[in-house]
């Protein structure tokens, strides 16, 4: 008798005990969750920041090897005799397509599949010079993040500013790491910086007009197709 009341009793509660200790570990579950949820995030982008570096520093390494062969010069951002970009000069050096593609870039249009998105740009007015006319290796960009085309395409293998992130967008949205992008310099140091900090506050003089160049700049003012591979116009991304 005594064991039938406790066994009946057993399973009348059972079904409310088992209700309520689910509600419970769903309610624990889902902080843990929200708690969770914005870690991994985090070391995602971390994740991506790495070897974004990672990939610029490979990137960096191919360059420098290419001035070595070729009489201390970096590649032209466009051969135009050949019809080639900058990353197909230096591929034989990079072997990967992957060093090519940062893992947080969110410009991207619509490519083939199994395409490879280029993701860094070559600032046009370095194109083609000898890293020992440098003054500043240290301040001068040789490499940053932009793009939305494939590796090997003529469109966004270059740019005329820091702040694009492909043709002429400039939308913080767009930025792979932040409110910023991983620039690499021409004496191989790749560094973060903000959009008001770094590359994106150079401004310095323009003899010819008497004034500054815009902030950011990096293009050419002279680029006429002919002489599009030959570029020599100071801009903010040559600092005396």
């Amino acid at each position: 008798m005594r064991l039938d009341y406790y066994c009946r009793k057993s399973r009348l509660a059972g079904p409310g005990f088992t209700l309520l200790e689910l509600l419970v570990v769903i309610a624990i579950i889902a902080v843990l969750a929200a708690i969770l949820f914005p870690v991994f995030a985090l070391v995602k982008r971390r994740a991506y920041a790495t070897t974004c570096v990672s990939n610029l520093h490979q990137l960096t390494d191919a360059m420098t090897a290419y001035a070595d062969d070729n009489d201390s010069h970096l590649p032209r951002w466009w051969f135009q005799d050949s019809e080639t970009t900058w990353d197909a000069a230096i591929f034989a050096q990079v072997k990967s397509v992957k060093a090519f593609d940062c893992p947080a870039n969110s410009a991207r249009l619509q490519i083939p599949i199994g395409g490879t998105i280029r993701g860094y740009a070559f600032p046009r007015n370095v194109s083609g010079l000898a890293v020992t006319e440098l003054k500043r290796p240290a301040d001068t960009v040789l490499l940053f993040e932009k793009g939305a085309q494939l590796v090997f395409d003529w469109n966004d293998s270059t740019a005329e500013f820091f702040s694009q992130m492909w043709a002429e967008d400039d939308n913080l949205k767009t930025y792979p790491h932040g409110e910023g992008k991983n620039f690499a310099y021409t004496d191989g140091h790749v560094a973060w910086s903000k959009t008001d900090s770094g590359p994106f506050a150079y401004r310095f003089p323009n003899v010819d007009s008497h004034g500054y160049w815009p902030v950011a700049y990096c293009g050419n003012k002279h680029d006429p197709l002919g002489v599009i591979s030959n570029n020599t116009d100071p801009g903010a991304n040559l600092p005396e």
